[in-house]
């Protein structure tokens, strides 16, 4: 209903997400790098130069608060398993190469992670980000990952939103059905927590 200013220390680079740490703090994803909000209210960088780069997504694994990932603009993908504090550079398949504007987690598993790939498709990790596969199998060649939503009562049930319809998967992402929608850009998806059936798009 109403709406003040929260952006002290940031200044007014464009946000692409937001994240509440374990202990409550604010992170923010930047085009400066990333944020977190201190005690004061006011933002603080997070990170070393590392992290001084456009930073597109961040999230906070369900099963454990203290993991964090954070995907950047070709810069690859970041993790912090101390709730934000530090934070290392994983999968060097995206390093320097593959910019990743959306990131998610496994409700029951903090190892379980997909990477949205900008003007690509989708990868998976199985081991908390040092490896992973691409898993796309289903969907048309010439399609772009717009969104990504895993259902938060059944991890085996993906949903994903594209250029050009809504794909399902069952499997945990490794296959894809069309459901969909076709000609219309999916951009952003939201799943019943109690039934992974009931999907908004």
């Amino acid at each position: 209903e109403s709406w003040q200013a929260a952006n002290a220390g940031i200044g007014a680079p464009p946000i692409h997400a937001l994240a509440l740490g374990a202990d409550g703090a604010l992170f923010a994803a930047t085009e400066d790098g990333l944020y977190r909000a201190e005690a004061s209210g006011n933002y603080g960088g997070v990170g070393n130069a590392a992290l001084r780069v456009p930073i597109l997504s961040i999230v906070r694994a369900p099963s454990d608060p203290q993991v964090m990932y954070a995907g950047s603009y070709r810069r690859g993908i970041f993790k912090s398993e101390d709730g934000g504090k530090t934070w290392r550079a994983v999968g060097g398949i995206f390093r320097g190469r593959l910019a990743a504007p959306g990131v998610a987690v496994s409700p029951r598993n903090e190892n379980h992670v997909f990477a949205r790939v900008l003007f690509e498709r989708i990868y998976k990790s199985d081991d908390g980000g040092d490896a992973w596969h691409a898993v796309w199998t289903g969907m048309l060649v010439e399609v772009e990952v717009e969104t990504l939503t895993i259902a938060p009562s059944d991890p085996r049930v993906v949903y994903a939103g594209t250029n050009d319809g809504f794909y399902a998967s069952a499997d945990g992402g490794e296959s894809w059905t069309p459901r969909g929608l076709e000609s219309r850009s999916v951009l952003a998806i939201w799943v019943d927590p109690r039934d992974a059936r009931r999907v908004w798009a």
